[in-house]
């Protein structure tokens, strides 16, 4: 019998490993699993997960009419004939029109009209979360994309799991984190705001606002990174390696990030090793010197210059090795650097503790409506990770959270993300720029998506 569900379940709720025990027994009775996530760090969290992008094909653009890049003759498309299971997370955040190119292919591929060809789905995600992205729309523009507008959704057996267990109601903060996850589902639901964008006091958490933005900034490092020298110096690779997977600062956007990010190298001993991009202007109608390329710094590009040390942590930008679990978002832990490559571990994700490589690659900037250019960058693939986006914290959880709030959250569910990242409240503080009187920040909810 063919299983069309959606699980909605709370960050925290234990949503992972219910879909992993759910993958191990399916493939215990000899079924084919294609475990998919919509995105690259959390996909690795899944047996077995990739992201769904590659592993059905999906066009980096949809359409409402799109399908699939395979065809039934292809190593891919036979693949695909064989699956019995199709277990796809953070499903919420992914455009709807990709889920339907993935069905509408699925049903010409099985020759069976019935959703997805007849193939079982079991779909994870939370509504509370972010939406698809939509570049210049708003957050109506956001929830028109999402799944929760397509035909596909009333299909859906729907089950909750409305427990957050990632906040820890055992330990001796037990009833403060109760209170708190009560306080942060009142945050994601919009509760406490008369429209969809509008300020929340922030009595749930520990915060601190300051008109200086140095001053806010160190406030937050101190939280979070608090006797990390002294760290450095007596950890070894392994215990180091805990200690930042543990630990990270989110912020709403990249502009914000790029600056603090270029503070941890002076946080850690050693020498400073520097390594420089070659950036190179394609034809086209524009031509820039290559000292303006050197200065651009588009999202999920590495800088023109990265200031790195030896036990640095580091963030992967591109997807290099699936297989070997080198995807966008994965968090390293320098061990060694030459002058083309470095020697890393692995600190997040199902291989986690495995030594790689790095090398320089050639990355390349395709045409942007406001800059009009296209260009290349031949650099390291990565980025400081000192701050990393809300959006890709998202699926990820750690001890120690610091929420920087230099602009406010600009899109559906980023502050519920973003306080939603940590397993205790003492854990967890915000620091921003404003008033030091100020005791509230804006919050996002397209409310109608919850319904």
């Amino acid at each position: 019998m063919q299983v069309l569900m959606f699980i909605d379940g709370l960050g925290g709720s234990g949503k992972t490993y219910l879909l992993n025990t759910i993958i191990q027994q399916w493939k215990e009775r000899n079924s084919t699993v294609v475990a998919a996530c919509s995105s690259g760090i959390a996909a690795f969290l899944l047996i077995g997960g990739r992201t769904a992008h590659s592993k059905f094909g999906i066009p980096l653009r949809p359409t409402p009419d799109s399908t699939c890049s395979w065809l039934p003759t292809d190593p891919k498309g036979k693949f695909l004939y064989s699956i019995n299971l199709i277990i796809w997370d953070e499903i919420t955040f992914q455009n709807r029109y990709s889920v339907e190119a993935v069905e509408r292919s699925l049903r010409d591929l099985k020759q069976v009209e019935r959703p997805f060809g007849g193939i079982s789905v079991i779909f994870a995600g939370h509504f509370r979360q972010i939406l698809p992205v939509v570049k210049g729309g708003s957050i109506y523009d956001q929830a028109s994309l999402s799944i929760k507008k397509s035909a596909l959704c009333n299909l859906l057996d729907k089950k909750e799991l409305d427990i957050n267990l990632r906040i820890c109601t055992d330990s001796p903060d037990g009833e403060i984190n109760k209170g708190y996850s009560q306080w942060i589902l009142h945050v994601g639901n919009g509760t406490w705001q008369e429209n969809d964008v509008g300020q929340i006091e922030l009595d749930g958490i520990d915060h601190l606002f300051n008109p200086s933005r140095d001053y806010a900034v160190k406030q937050v490092m101190a939280f979070v990174y608090k006797d990390l020298q002294a760290r450095i110096n007596l950890k070894s690779v392994g215990e180091l390696c805990s200690y930042f997977e543990g630990r990270g600062i989110v912020s709403p956007l990249n502009v914000d990030i790029h600056t603090i990010n270029q503070t941890l190298p002076d946080l850690i001993p050693g020498r400073k090793n520097q390594s420089k991009s070659m950036d190179h202007m394609e034809e086209g109608p524009l031509s820039l010197s290559e000292e303006v390329l050197n200065g651009i710094n588009p999202p999920g590009f590495p800088p023109h210059i990265l200031q790195l040390k030896n036990k640095i942590p580091v963030i992967l930008l591109q997807n290099l090795n699936t297989s070997k679990g080198l995807v966008n978002g994965t968090r390293l832990l320098v061990c060694k650097i030459s002058k083309h490559a470095l020697s890393c571990k692995i600190m997040t994700g199902t291989r986690r503790g495995q030594d790689v490589g790095i090398t320089k690659i050639k990355l390349t900037y395709e045409d942007d409506e406001k800059l009009g250019i296209t260009f290349t960058r031949y650099q390291l693939p990565i980025t400081l990770p000192l701050v990393i986006t809300i959006n890709k914290s998202q699926g990820q959880s750690f001890d120690t959270v610091g929420v920087y709030s230099e602009t406010s959250v600009f899109s559906h569910g980023q502050l519920y993300v973003a306080l939603s990242r940590s397993r205790n409240v003492p854990g967890i503080f915000l620091g921003g720029v404003g008033p030091s009187s100020q005791r509230d920040t804006t919050n996002i909810v397209c409310r109608n998506i919850l319904v």
